[in-house]
């Protein structure tokens, strides 16, 4: 029975924005790593890494398209930054408050790199 060997290297695409939403704005980046313990690095930053700018539709500021090449079975990491839930205070908290900034969710789901440059969804560390 054949062993068919895995890619060294496969192509990945993926987009990053900033997009207006209710409360503030929605950003959406990627990291890499090769290994569990490496750590991160922006996919846009690493060498040999074409970042296009797209035209931004209606609500977005800013989007670009990322392109670069990977080894096989390295792992992603989306980012999602979203405003969170308004905070609930009383009239008092409220004037006494110091807070400038809206709360913000922030949701990480990780990914590994797969044949074709297919991103295969994992579990979170």
């Amino acid at each position: 029975m054949p062993n068919p060997q895995k890619p060294t290297s496969e192509l990945v695409e993926v987009t990053q924005f900033e997009a207006i939403v209710p409360r503030g704005t929605r950003q959406v980046s990627w990291l890499w790593r090769r290994a569990p313990r490496d750590g991160w690095q922006h996919l846009a930053a690493l060498p040999g890494a074409e970042v296009e700018r797209l035209e931004p539709s209606p609500q977005v500021v800013w989007e670009s398209r990322v392109r670069v090449t990977l080894p096989y079975g390295s792992w992603l990491m989306r980012v999602e930054s979203r405003p969170g839930k308004p905070e609930v205070k009383s009239a008092l908290e409220h004037l006494m408050g110091a807070r400038r900034t809206a709360p913000r969710r922030v949701i990480r789901r990780y990914f590994r790199v797969g044949r074709r440059g297919r991103l295969v969804p994992v579990p979170s560390e």
